[in-house]
This record gives structure tokens, sequence and C-alpha cells, in this order.
């Protein structure tokens, strides 16, 4: 629901402008004394959005849990910025195995070479195209 009405928040993104945006929002959708979470990415604007919405919550007296869960990371995010960490770790490893396949089906007598290593070293392994 957020991505809906956020991507339509002109410049800047800064916590504060977000947070009056959201809290606008759902006092409109009235449902701003029910809220429990809020779910959001780990930009740094969000730090900002989630201190004001608690404030603001916190003065209307309808903060749950002195807002200890009010914001959620969410999931997709942060397991994206896991891989793209992982593969920021091993990107020199696949770059080396990608140069070493563009090798061998480089030419024919590679191939024929590679397929006797296989063979010699009883691999299982798919084609060599």
């Amino acid at each position: 629901m957020s991505m809906q009405f956020l991507r339509f928040v002109p410049p800047p993104h800064t916590g504060k402008i977000l947070a009056s945006v959201l809290i606008r929002f759902l006092a409109d959708w009235g449902i701003d004394k029910k809220v429990f979470t809020v779910t959001l990415d780990n930009a740094k604007y969000n730090d900002g959005l989630v201190e004001t919405v608690k404030s603001h919550l916190r003065l209307n007296n309808v903060l749950v849990c002195d807002g200890k869960f009010l914001h959620v990371r969410c999931g997709a995010h942060v397991l994206n910025l896991i891989v793209q960490a992982g593969l920021k770790v091993i990107e020199g490893s696949i770059e080396k195995v990608r140069d070493s396949v563009k090798y061998v089906r480089g030419s024919s007598a590679r191939k024929k070479c590679f397929s006797e290593c296989i063979q010699h070293l009883q691999l299982q392994c798919g084609t060599i195209h």
C-alpha cells in the first residue's frame, strides 16, 4: 500500500515529509488510531519517518507498546541486501568461472581436451556445447 502513494510524493523525500504524508493518509483512511506496525525498507530517511510517526502517535496516546514494534523492516529488502552482499563476495570467483567456460568453449580442441579430462576423472557432466 505504501508504494502506491509514496511514489506520488514530490521530492525531497525526507523522513519528516514522508511521515506527514503517511500520517495524513492514515487519518484520511480512518486508521490513524489502529496502527501497530509500519513495514519499510532500510533507507536512512525511514528512521526519521518512524520517529516522527511515533511522536505523532504518542501525542494522540495510540502508540502500542511505546512503539517497540512500530517499525518492521521489509523482509524482502533485507534478504535482497544479504544476497547482494554475498554476490559481491564471490564476484571474483564467478568471473573466473565465466572466463574459464569461455576459454574451453573457444575452440574444438579445448572442448575435446576438457571432455577427455571429464571422462578420465569419471565425473558426471552434462553436454559441452
